[in-house]
């Protein structure tokens, strides 16, 4: 339940004891019946603040009563605002050209999308699928809770990474020692939202798998598929997409006409993009026509001919495209299908292009989620194709509609559409370059990879993000070449230890995966520094999922190897590492000093972002001693550094780990505050995953401040919004946390009625899984949540005995996580 819920839960509870109905508190209060429903649905998390006033004084609330609601109303408003959720909430692509007479289809898709929960939009390459479905998301966008969302398949060549390429869309974190597509299911069974899944066709097999199980699994999901075949699995509904309408060759037709069919408006509006002195005329328009015609109204094809008018007027396009289409049919127009002409169209287009325009379009083909005119010269740029080569091959490949461009704040980045992707890659199989183009392709991006880490020490959160974000599909595509059996181990071995940063952002689970494969073909002869930066990579990545046990065998081994290499850097690196999880695993002593160490050693090489870590981590260490003023002068002076470097994550971080010492202090309210204050300024939970773990995070502190304030049902509120989040960052620690807060509220509102003593029971079980479940850890409780357990152990023996509470700790023990996370929600 989240937060809004418990507002709108509260205000039907209210009204209910007031005898009204929906209709008659809407009355009263002079506002919509609707807008009441809403709130109590929690479809709208919060009222205005004068609709909120209007509603206490029509229901006549006592101060009491009133001040509760308006606690909740306060508390449902700490989650991000509205345009963040509807910016969050979607991974739509912008689209930088106007949408053509597809009205129709989109009406219709929409409308059997109401009664069908997998819809596969069917058609030939380029006959705009991809474009009418995301003109569908566009047009839902706000009527699924959870959002709308796109995985674009085209991007793969490997089966095996659907599952991966949908959860990167969805922003799902990779679980531990968990099938990615377990974990894809395991999020999606808790979502209501709808997904594109777009180009199946050439990963059809694994598609269809993947599909399949989301629909049979995940009830609140709706699929809406595009691939040149049906995906043929129960439930489906397949749209064939009609090609956009043309005029017969029967028909004789003014201008004014023949702009009235979808192709020739599609021609005119590319065209004039093309050369804006076209303009359809008297002249013009019977030739138009022929070509919509002849392309059978194709909608890439319509565009990659509308390209050529600024170097052939439409009658010469129209009789170029005649001698293509009589030569494959032998002057038999219907013995060329669709799929025929799309290929012909590319063929002809491919065919128009100078020798290094056509070098140049295979090469591009070797990227993953796109390119900067940066990454393409360094992937294709060699012998006499410099950089000003590529940039006026690529700007002919662009004005020929072969690539496309998209200019999204202020950065342009290249792309291919579907069908002219999949054909530049056959080029580049058939011309023997794919091998020697995928090497280059890795090492543009172990080069990129580098300087990322090295910016990284020194560039503000939200510039570093922007630069390293667009380019983990590539990183995914150099990987999986680097590490492959065709490339060799140690450039494999380099790009992974190096890529680790980016990961550090996007995904740690996946980052430590790539590491271990990468550990897997290291060789002795490898440099001591690449099996160094490996070392230092696994331990790191694990500390981030606060796996601090395995951590620090790896970090153990990163710092020997720095010390060996006299690598202050890494040494310090190392030192901070080893000394966090010492410090969690419980030598403090031995784990400060290495922290004092890797200060100092920081300090002189200036890597200003893992000074800020280490201060966290030497800030954060010191409660467990008793040093509550050093750890406040320790975390403020990390906070410092924070704020003046641009680390807003590690900022809103720091100001957990100061409430966290206040409540240490006796300071509950004042860790409140501060806990509350954190969460207030994070500007988008969710843009990458440490800042999604740090709201999560937040809500966990917030509810055990709450509970040890004894306000017991705003603390309810607080972790039941927190415990879907910290399923979907697999935060599997934070998630323990937060169940055992609910166990605590049932526990401490213990009284003779039947209802609470049923919620100790299921407080009981709750903690005998979260007992289980520490131990699969292997953490302790640290002294927040070790307070609130002692108090609850407490309550639950003077309820039950010592043997009772054994016996129902033990079923809960044998729950799973579900059965755990029910029971938790009905307390």
């Amino acid at each position: 339940m989240t937060m809004a819920e418990s507002f709108g839960r509260l205000l039907q509870r209210r009204r209910v004891a007031a005898g009204l109905s929906q209709e008659d508190l809407a009355e009263l209060a002079g506002v919509s019946t609707n807008a009441i429903s809403t709130l109590e649905r929690g479809l709208r998390r919060a009222p205005h603040s004068a609709t909120l006033d209007l509603l206490i004084a029509a229901l006549k609330l006592d101060d009491d009563a009133r001040a509760e609601l308006e606690e909740a109303a306060k508390l449902a408003r700490v989650r991000r605002n509205p345009a963040q959720d509807k910016l969050l909430l979607s991974n739509l692509p912008p689209q930088l050209t106007s949408f053509v007479d597809r009205k129709r289809e989109v009406a219709e898709i929409k409308e059997l999308l109401q009664s069908y929960r997998l819809v596969t939009v069917v058609g030939s390459g380029g006959c705009g699928k991809t474009r009418c479905a995301t003109e569908i998301g566009a047009d839902l966008l706000g009527g699924f809770a959870d959002g709308v969302w796109v995985a674009e398949l085209v991007r793969i060549s490997d089966p095996s990474l659907v599952s991966a390429v949908i959860a990167r869309a969805l922003k799902v974190q990779e679980a531990p020692n968990q099938p990615m597509s377990e974990t894809l299911l395991a999020y999606l069974k808790r979502k209501r939202l709808f997904l594109i899944v777009d180009n199946c066709e050439h990963v059809i097999e694994e598609a269809r798998h993947v599909v399949g199980m989301i629909l049979h699994e995940c009830p609140d999901v709706r699929i809406l598929a595009t691939s040149r075949e049906s995906l043929s699995i129960a439930g489906e509904h397949v749209y064939r997409m009609p090609s956009l309408p043309v005029p017969t060759a029967s028909e004789l037709l003014s201008a004014n006409e023949v702009s009235q069919y979808g192709a020739v408006q599609l021609f005119s509006d590319r065209a004039f993009s093309a050369d804006n002195r076209f303009t359809l005329t008297v002249d013009s328009a019977p030739h138009v026509a022929d070509i919509c015609r002849r392309l059978d109204g194709i909608p890439l094809a319509i565009e990659l001919a509308a390209a050529r008018v600024a170097t052939l007027s439409a009658k010469q396009l129209a009789q170029k495209l005649d001698q293509r289409f009589r030569v494959l049919t032998s002057g038999d127009r219907s013995g060329l299908p669709r799929h025929r002409t799309m290929r012909a169209l590319i063929d002809w287009s491919y065919d128009l292009l100078s020798d290094d325009e056509r070098l140049l379009f295979r090469k591009l083909s070797i990227f993953a989620g796109g390119f900067t005119l940066e990454t393409a010269t360094a992937v294709c740029g060699e012998g006499e194709m410099d950089e000003i080569a590529v940039v006026d091959l690529l700007s002919s490949l662009v004005d020929k509609s072969l690539v496309q461009v998209d200019v999204v704040a202020g950065d342009t980045r290249y792309r291919f559409l579907e069908s002219t992707l999949q054909y530049a890659r056959e080029k580049l199989r058939e011309a023997d370059e794919e091998e020697a183009t995928a090497n280059a392709h890795a090492r543009a991006f172990l080069e990129l990879a580098e300087r990322l880490s090295d910016a990284w020490e020194t560039t503000a959160d939200r510039v570093w993000d922007a630069q390293a974000e667009p380019e983990v599909e590539n990183f995914r595509a150099a990987l999986t070449w680097a590490l492959g059996p065709r490339s060799d181990a140690l450039l494999g071995a380099r790009l992974a230890g190096v890529v680790r940063c980016v990961w550090f952002a996007f995904g740690p689970s996946e980052g430590r995966r790539w590491v271990n494969a990468a550990q897997q073909r290291v060789t002795a002869e490898m440099p001591a520094a690449v099996l160094a930066t490996l070392d230092l990579a696994e331990a790191q990545l694990a500390g981030l999922l606060m796996e601090r046990k395995r951590s620090l065998a790896p970090a153990e081994r990163a710092l020997a190897r720095y010390r060996d290499l006299a690598d202050p850097h890494g040494i310090a690196l190392a030192e901070r590492q080893v000394g966090t999880a010492l410090v969690f695993l419980g030598n403090i002593a031995e784990g400060e000093k290495l922290h004092e160490r890797a200060l100092e050693g920081l300090r002189r090489v200036g890597d200003r972002r893992s000074l800020i870590i280490a201060l966290i981590s030497s800030g954060s260490a010191r409660p467990l001693a008793g040093e509550l003023e050093g750890a406040r002068q320790r975390l403020r002076e990390a906070l410092a550094a924070a704020q003046a470097f641009g680390a807003d994550a590690y900022a809103r971080s720091i100001q957990l780990h100061l409430a966290d010492v206040e409540f240490r202090d006796g300071n509950a309210v004042g860790a409140l505050q501060l806990a509350s204050e954190a969460l207030a300024s994070v500007r988008g939970s969710g843009e990458t995953m440490f800042d999604t773990i740090n709201v999560t995070r937040g809500r966990h502190n917030m509810a055990a401040y709450l509970v040890a304030l004894r306000r017991f049902d705003e603390a309810r509120a607080v972790a039941r919004d927190a415990i879907s989040p910290a399923r979907d960052v697999q935060w599997s620690l934070g998630f323990v946390w937060i169940l055992q807060h609910l166990a605590a509220i049932a526990a401490f509102r213990l009284s003779s009625g039947a209802l609470v003593i049923e919620d100790c029971r299921r407080s009981a079980r709750i903690l005998g899984y979260i007992e289980a479940r520490l131990a699969a850890l292997a953490v302790s409780r640290q002294y927040t949540d070790q307070q609130e357990y002692d108090a609850m152990i407490s309550a639950l023996r003077d309820a039950f005995g010592d043997d009772e509470l054994s016996r129902l700790m033990t079923q809960g023990a044998n729950w799973t996580e579900d059965q755990a996370v029910a029971e938790a929600m009905l307390i």
